[in-house]
């Protein structure tokens, strides 16, 4: 009730919701009644079209929420939801569906339906029925019914190894298509269709015996290899121009794709209504933010893409505030970059100076405090802890967590075991098991154990995530059948498989919400770098779409290619497999959606420069590099053909020192020459230039080898010849004389 002229007069129902929303951050029936004085059946009746009755979640949703995401999906189960009511009548709810207006509301905002002459669909595709290309290798091979029964072949996805099998291709590898038109005597038409399925190299190898090292070798047939993947390319043709060609498999494919990928209609978020209690009044937050925190109060998880200086810091801290005050989330828990550690409290209690915070300081988290801090922190009823990198990755996940999603796989594919038909699909899984077992084995002798009542991150109840500057978790382990791809780590990095475990762990117990990553720059080295924040923040969507696989994604979305590069060494090429030609984007941007909150232009805009004068210094090759460059290439041929022993010498020392000597010959032999026109005196020179036509302004300097140290380098080498040019050496710092976090603010503040 509310109090106008002195008289208690009953809120409007859409005066209720807007209430309920900003108390709750949902629709809630009950308080909406309880305002408007009306019963539950009334007030949903008059506020259709502004709330909507969900049939999947069995909830009632605001309108934006209800008419996006992939509404294909939420009007075949409308249309099913009234079927089944129709049928057997509707439960209890305390109000009416009429599913009419649900239908006639996901039809009005559908989107186009996408054609098949705007899809991709590579051999392999995740979203492809495996009788389809049971089908089409029947096409390809012109394999006919013999006495009215169909061929014995059949096509087998095993999806808990996320693998192909072809059954019964060995009655039909003598058919001529099968061995000469789409194969070859080494590799016939279905190994090159079964190395397609699984994202597997064509390659034919030959093997033969080392008298000198009484071992076997095994070597590329280069001329069976080109012939194999010249059939490869022909198969790939001839699967895209038969895909869609005929009727009913045509309908049957699009419509199947286009409710899997196509018909997702992006949310848009507006936070113009927000009130941000608690707020200093005199800070304004831009459109853009206010819609962000929209955004991660509504949304399960969000990745903050918004460019460098547009308040990330702002956004996420008034979404913290606005979580804790609708009781969505309880405890929320930042991770920042140790350095902006100070930056960020100061930050946040400038925008909310009422704010109660935890900051945990690196000092604070020693081994012999470190117990105490996170007692602290599960008793806290802080509206934030903020802590470091380097302190976040010290509290340990249990070893339960760790192992769930290992022990859950190998149960997915101990049942797999128990019900497979064929004794290939039994050998695929057992094979895929043993692989999960050392894995857990692994896990079991990293680990130390755990001293009674130690606490875990599980322990803590963070029920929301904020990682800052997130792009520096991008490098987690990737299992692939690719291989080694540029840009691509398979091994991954601790730090970032740790933090993925806790966003798992966050998700999971907190119905897959939770979690916020913030970062200027969501793409660093290619698309795949998309891949890795879709796994962190729309893991469920990935495991409806069967797209939680790498190699599923890249079937989808990219394509790996074979391309002729420069050898390592600068002399000769050799074939090299990357990811390439970016497909079916439009649906790529769609999923992305789900997650992103994209902003990199705006008001703030005006504070970077608009226009940048740059050079470029071409240095050319000393007559002493290129004879260095002589020596590494007889050294590369020495180690491949086995000569030296790789504990002597291997590629990485001979590329690192072709970086080294690229960069100044001096790193690799102190006796050459200082040249004047090497690459550190055309920096200096340009340095010097720069600061003698203004002194005010701040110069950066990266140097990518060498580090100050005692002995020669180049940090040292250079200062000493800006000083020699009359630049006061005070005036000149080095990132590694800020030994800690208060120092390096220090310094980062003066710039």
């Amino acid at each position: 009730m509310r109090e106008e002229n002195g008289l208690n007069t009953a809120m409007s129902p859409s005066e209720a919701l807007e209430l309920s929303l900003f108390l709750r951050g949902r629709v809630d029936l009950s308080l909406i009644s309880d305002r408007t004085g009306l019963s539950p059946a009334s007030v949903f009746s008059k506020l259709v079209g502004l709330i909507y009755y969900d049939p999947d979640a069995d909830a009632i949703v605001p309108a934006d929420e209800y008419l996006s995401g992939n509404v294909l999906r939420k009007l075949n189960r409308a249309r099913r939801a009234q079927k089944r009511e129709a049928e057997f009548g509707a439960p209890e709810r305390g109000f009416t569906v009429d599913y009419n207006v649900n239908i006639g509301a996901l039809k009005s905002i559908m989107p186009p339906f996408v054609k098949a002459e705007d899809i991709k669909a590579a051999i392999g595709s995740p979203w492809i029925p495996s009788w389809v290309y049971r089908d089409f290798l029947i096409k390809l091979i012109g394999i006919k019914p013999v006495g009215g029964k169909k061929p014995a072949l059949i096509v087998e996805y095993v999806k808990a190894a996320n693998h192909y099998i072809i059954h019964g291709k060995k009655n039909y590898m003598k058919y001529q298509r099968a061995c000469l038109t789409y194969g070859t005597e080494r590799m016939n038409a279905f190994d090159i269709m079964e190395r397609l399925l699984n994202s597997g190299e064509v390659v034919v190898y030959e093997t033969s015996f080392d008298p000198n090292r009484n071992v076997p070798m095994r070597r590329i047939n280069k001329a069976e290899t080109l012939l194999a993947q010249e059939r490869m390319r022909a198969i790939e043709e001839k699967f895209q121009l038969w895909l869609f060609s005929e009727e009913p498999r045509r309908s049957r494919l699009l419509n199947h794709y286009n409710e899997a990928f196509g018909a997702i209609r992006p949310r848009i978020y507006d936070g113009a209504g927000l009130k941000l209690p608690g707020k200093n009044p005199n800070i304004k937050l831009q459109d853009y933010q206010l819609a962000a925190v929209k955004r991660i109060i509504n949304s399960k998880n969000t990745l903050l893409a918004h460019q460098v200086g547009a308040g990330k810091t702002y956004t996420m801290a008034a979404a913290v505030m606005e979580l804790r005050r609708m009781g969505i989330s309880k405890r929320n828990l930042i991770v920042v970059p140790n350095n902006i550690l100070d930056q960020w409290h100061t930050e946040f209690l400038k925008l909310y100076p009422e704010a109660e915070l935890i900051v945990i300081e690196p000092k604070d988290f020693s081994p012999a405090k470190r117990q105490k801090v996170l007692a602290r922190i599960a008793d806290s009823d802080a509206d934030a802890i903020i802590m470091g990198y380097g302190s976040f990755s010290l509290i340990p996940l249990s070893k339960k967590e760790r192992e769930r999603e290992l022990t859950d796989r190998m149960s997915e594919i101990s049942l797999s075991m128990r019900n497979a038909v064929y004794n290939d699909a039994y050998m695929v899984l057992n094979r895929y098991s043993g692989r999960l077992e050392r894995k857990l084995q692994k896990l079991w002798d990293d680990e130390e154990p755990a001293a009674e009542g130690t606490l875990c991150f599980d322990d803590l109840g963070i029920d929301t995530l904020f990682v800052d500057e997130a792009h520096n978790f991008k490098n987690i382990s990737i299992e692939t059948k690719h291989g080694t791809l540029p840009g691509l780590n398979t091994k991954g990095s601790k730090r970032c498989d740790d933090l993925l475990a806790k966003v798992r762990f966050v998700q999971r117990t907190h119905n897959g919400r939770g979690v916020v990553f913030a970062t200027g720059t969501p793409i660093t080295n290619s698309v795949s770098d998309l891949y890795t924040m879709l796994l962190y923040l729309a893991y469920e969507r990935l495991s409806e779409m069967n797209l939680v696989e790498f190699d599923n994604w890249v079937k989808l979305f990219s394509e790996v290619t074979e391309e002729f590069e420069v050898e390592a060494n600068g002399i000769g090429y050799r074939l090299r497999r990357r990811l390439s030609r970016y497909h079916n984007l439009p649906e790529l941007s769609l999923l992305l959606s789900d997650i992103a909150d994209l902003h990199f232009e705006g008001s703030e805009k005006q504070k970077l420069p608009q226009n940048v004068n740059y050079i470029n210094c071409t240095v050319p090759a000393s007559k002493e590099l290129r004879h260095y460059i002589e020596e590494l290439a007889d050294r590369a041929d020495r180690v491949k053909s086995g000569i030296i022993p790789r504990t002597e010498d291997n590629m990485l020392k001979i590329t690192t020192d072709g970086r080294k000597a690229a960069l100044d010959m001096r790193l690799v032999d102190r006796n050459a020459p200082d040249l004047p026109d090497s690459k550190v005196n055309t920096c200096a020179r340009k340095v010097f230039e720069i600061w003698k036509n203004d002194e005010t302004v701040t110069q950066l300097v990266f140097l990518d080898q060498s580090t100050p140290k005692d002995e020669f380098n180049l940090y040292d080498d250079m200062k000493d010849k800006l000083v020699a040019f009359g630049v006061p050496s005070g005036e000149i710092a080095f990132v590694h004389d800020a030994l800690n976090d208060s120092m390096r603010t220090a310094l980062f503040n003066k710039v």
